[in-house]
């Protein structure tokens, strides 16, 4: 069911190569009206945390921010990603593999 609703809302950008990403604004309106989501935003995208965007990150490390329900996490592997999501809990133990190196970290929150 949840497809088949995203495949007709987004038929239109569907086979353009587009790439679409979440926003803090859409992501507060969703959770006002009692719909959840976790998506990939660009870490520049306005609303988001500037000092998160400019952290510099070794592979396997994260990093987060957190606003009421809303959290913005980094994570680096080969490559820069930025989630936004309601269900990560930025004190929880994470247990990473990364390249066959097993990091364990134990993250406080800010």
């Amino acid at each position: 069911m949840c497809t088949d609703i995203i495949l007709c809302i987004c038929e239109p950008f569907l086979d353009q190569e587009y790439h679409l990403y979440t926003c803090p604004a859409l992501y507060e309106e969703l959770v006002r009206r009692k719909t959840f989501c976790n998506g990939t935003v660009q870490a520049k995208r306005l609303g988001m945390p500037k000092d998160l965007a400019k952290e510099k990150l070794k592979p396997g490390e994260t990093s987060f921010r957190r606003k009421a329900d809303l959290v913005a996490l980094k994570w680096q592997e080969k490559r820069e990603v930025t989630l936004l999501t309601p269900a990560y809990n930025p004190t929880q133990t994470t247990t990473v593999t990364t390249r066959k190196v097993l990091t364990k970290k134990n993250q406080k929150m800010l």
